[in-house]
């Protein structure tokens, strides 16, 4: 894997990015969000409590990871190794790997506003069906293949314009 996105999903890139909303958090910067510091010890209890329920001191190890990359691996299918591998044989640099990730990880995160349970996507290539976030990450992750979301005059379909 290129350190890029080796770095990208280390627990240092996560708690720096974190660190810097939290910073513009505490100045009123959000634009979607209130923050409020009294109630961070009272959130991060909540957590812990649904944590410790659901998994108890004895199977912490068993927390699933949860995020847009899971999302796109619903099934077993290893969509983003593939895409990758792809991008390999096209000879994509590191850095042009790592924005068309953000590409479709950004699209894929905006189309995802509450898409429900009713809602389902087939995936023609594994004859499943997935609903809620899974099924909106392997929708845009067809599309973006497709090139739904590349402007007319992109030479790449992968791409978002």
């Amino acid at each position: 894997m290129a350190p890029e996105i080796e770095y990208i999903l280390s627990l240092q890139a996560v708690r720096e990015r974190a660190h810097a909303v939290l910073s513009i958090a505490k100045t009123g910067g959000l634009k979607h969000f209130d923050f409020d510091e009294d109630k961070l010890n009272d959130a991060a209890d909540y957590v812990i409590d649904i944590i410790k329920r659901d998994f108890g001191p004895s199977n912490y190890h068993h927390i699933p990871p949860h995020g847009r990359w899971q999302h796109f691996e619903v099934g077993n299918v290893p969509r983003i190794d593939r895409l990758l591998a792809h991008w390999d044989k096209q000879g994509y640099s590191a850095t042009e790997k790592a924005r068309s990730l953000v590409d479709l990880f950004f699209v894929s995160v905006l189309l995802d506003a509450g898409a429900g349970d009713v809602w389902k996507f087939h995936e023609s290539s594994s004859d499943a069906f997935y609903s809620r976030s899974e099924g909106i990450a392997v929708a845009s992750y067809h599309m973006f293949l497709g090139g739904d979301f590349a402007g007319s005059s992109s030479p790449r379909k992968d791409i978002v314009d």
